[in-house]
C-alpha cells in the first residue's frame, strides 16, 4: 500500500528499503478502537518500507509485508506502477460517479447510494468493453497515429440518460436496438492514448467535498 505523507513516525524515519517494527501502544490502541479496529495494545507488526522515485521527482512511500527475500525494490516499484488501472477506477468512482456523494446520513441511505454507484460503475465498465471491442473491429485496417479508447467521462454522463429507458423497455427487440444505438454513440467519443504521460498528484482535495443537500441524478 502507499503511505500518506506524513505517515507514522517509524515509517517517516525508515530508510530507502528497510524492515521496521510498528508497536501498538495505548494511544494507538485507543485511536484504532475509535475507528472500529480491534488490535490489542502492546502488539507489534513487522513491515517493510520502500521509497520509490517517480519521473515527476515526487517520492512515494510503499509499505508491504513482502520482505527482501521475496520481493526486490525494483519489483516493488514495478508492481506499484501496475496499480494505475486501480487508481483510474478509483478516479471514476470518486469524481465521475461521485460514490462519496450521499443523499442522506442514515446508514440505509448510504448503503443504497453506495451499491447503486457500484452498480452504475459495473454497467459502465461492461458497456465500455463492448464499445471498445466493436470499435477495434471497425478500425483494425486504419493506420492511426495513436491508439484510442472510449471517453469514460462522456460514457458515464450519457448513461444517466439511457439506463432508465433501457431498464424500463419490455420489448427485447427494441431494447437491443436502443442498446446498439447507444454503443454507436459511445464509440464516436474517444480520446487518444498517449503513453508515458506523468501527472502530479493533487494533494489539496478535501475528504468530503459534497454538500448533503446536493446530489447528481446519476
Amino acid at each position: 500500500m502507499r503511505a500518506y505523507q506524513p505517515s507514522l513516525k517509524e515509517v517517516n524515519n525508515a530508510g530507502n528499503d528497510e524492515e521496521i517494527i510498528i508497536e501498538i501502544d495505548q494511544a494507538r490502541h485507543k485511536h484504532l478502537s475509535k475507528l472500529g479496529v480491534n488490535i490489542e495494545a502492546a502488539k507489534s507488526f513487522k513491515i517493510r518500507v520502500t521509497r520509490v522515485k517517480l519521473k515527476t521527482g515526487e517520492e512515494e512511500i510503499l509499505i508491504t509485508n513482502l520482505f527482501s527475500d521475496i520481493l526486490s525494490p525494483e519489483e516493488a516499484k514495478e508492481l506499484y506502477f501496475r496499480r494505475w488501472g486501480i487508481e483510474t477506477k478509483f478516479d471514476d468512482l470518486k469524481n465521475k460517479i461521485e460514490i462519496e456523494n450521499f443523499s442522506g446520513e442514515k446508514p440505509l441511505i448510504i448503503e443504497q447510494d453506495y451499491y447503486a454507484s457500484v452498480f452504475i460503475s459495473n454497467i459502465a465498465g461492461l458497456i465500455r468493453l463492448n464499445a471498445e471491442d466493436e470499435r477495434k473491429l471497425s478500425t483494425s485496417i486504419k493506420q492511426l497515429k495513436y491508439d484510442y479508447k472510449i471517453n469514460n467521462n462522456i460514457l458515464i454522463g450519457k448513461l444517466k440518460d439511457k439506463l432508465i429507458w433501457l431498464l424500463l423497455e419490455k420489448n427485447d427487440v427494441r431494447r437491443e436496438s436502443m442498446y446498439n444505438d447507444f454503443l454507436q454513440e459511445v464509440q464516436r467519443n474517444v480520446i487518444p492514448i498517449r503513453k508515458n504521460r506523468q501527472f502530479n498528484r493533487n494533494k489539496s482535495l478535501r475528504s468530503n467535498k459534497f454538500p448533503n443537500n446536493k446530489r447528481r441524478c446519476l
